[in-house]
């Protein structure tokens, strides 16, 4: 259901998957509630875009981070075959969103030009004490993600 489309819906099945050995009533309350949501949205169609976005670079800071990173190279083949694909990756992580572990959960979109390709909802494996460790860690998981896909493509 899930890998069709339905991004909306991504989380709430990737969080009652979680009870799928012991479940409760509750969550079967919550399995039909996204079950009546797909009834009722059922006219759903995928459509691949392939036009490039447009981002507007004057809304970023420049910034050097030569002295930081000095021995940073970029790793771009040149002259490489086929059309150039344009990659856009949007990456959050919610501190201590489960409740009982404390653990955080990892969301990664990754964009080939306008269409969405490649989603992940994950919960990290480690509890981390404040909200910049946790984003660092989903950004890392999305780092690797886009090494990954750029390898493929």
């Amino acid at each position: 259901m899930v890998e069709l489309g339905c991004v909306d819906k991504h989380f709430d099945v990737a969080m009652l998957a979680r009870f799928l050995v012991q479940p409760h009533e509750g969550h079967l309350q919550q399995a039909l509630h996204i079950l009546a949501y797909l009834k009722a949205h059922n006219k759903s169609t995928m459509v691949y875009n392939d036009m490039k976005a447009t981002i507007a670079e004057s809304r970023f800071v420049k910034q050097d981070w030569r002295e930081f990173y000095q021995d940073a190279k970029k790793n771009i083949q040149l002259n490489a075959p086929g059309n150039t694909v344009q990659l856009n990756c949007f990456v959050d992580a919610d501190h201590a969103g489960d409740h009982i572990t404390h653990c955080s959960h990892t969301g990664v979109l990754i964009f080939a030009n306008r269409a969405p390709i490649i989603r992940l909802l994950k919960q990290q494996n480690t509890a981390e004490t404040l909200t910049f460790g946790s984003e660092f860690v989903a950004l890392k998981i999305a780092t690797e993600m886009i090494k990954g896909l750029r390898y493929k493509l």
